[in-house]
């Protein structure tokens, strides 16, 4: 005999990186607006005082963190929040290049599939009127060791996560979001 249970919660964790031999990875805080409707006004200052003293409000996203693989030194190099938000517009297309640079050369192919990618999700943004995106990441992953690219395996991925403060949106486009997709592709195309 089953006993039946009442549903409960689950928190469901994947760990996105085992797939590849050197994980290159870099978050992206996303939108224009970091605070849902239900926070304090305190917060809302805070979160409009990083996103106003950070490349969130003119690109739309900033970077929250990063490591990419250096194949030259055999080694990761690693940039912190805190690095992310010290950073200018001006500074945004270096701090790229240096992501998608393995010491040796630029990661075109790996730029290019993210691309392809990115692509896909402005396209689903630009038409979705469900939900609000407040506060959340975009995270990028590439294989960081091009010689060992396996063809079964795959060369780069793309996630949305961190959906703690995602709300309806009442039939609006989030615009904040979908300008830091949008600018987070032309700066790939700069490369």
């Amino acid at each position: 005999q089953l006993k039946r249970h009442a549903p409960r919660t689950h928190i469901v964790l994947e760990d996105l990186s085992c797939v590849f031999n050197r994980p290159c990875i870099l978050d992206c805080k996303m939108g224009t607006r970091h605070y849902d409707s239900e926070a304090s006004e305190e917060k809302r200052l805070r979160q409009t005082q990083k996103c106003l003293h950070s490349t969130s409000a003119e690109l739309g996203f900033r970077f929250s963190g990063m490591q990419w693989y250096r194949l030259d030194v055999e080694s990761y190099n690693f940039h912190d929040k805190y690095h992310g938000r010290s950073l200018k517009s001006s500074d945004v297309a270096s701090e790229l290049r240096c992501f998608f640079h393995n010491g040796v050369v630029l990661r075109r192919d790996a730029v290019a599939a993210v691309r392809v990618r990115l692509q896909e999700l402005v396209e689903r943004m630009r038409t979705q009127r469900y939900f609000k995106f407040y506060s959340s990441s975009l995270l990028i992953l590439y294989e960081g060791d091009a010689d060992r690219v396996e063809p079964s395996a795959p060369l780069v991925d793309m996630r949305v996560i961190d959906f703690a403060h995602t709300q309806l949106s009442g039939g609006e486009e989030d615009e904040g979001y979908t300008k830091g997709l949008e600018s987070l592709a032309a700066l790939l195309d700069s490369l």
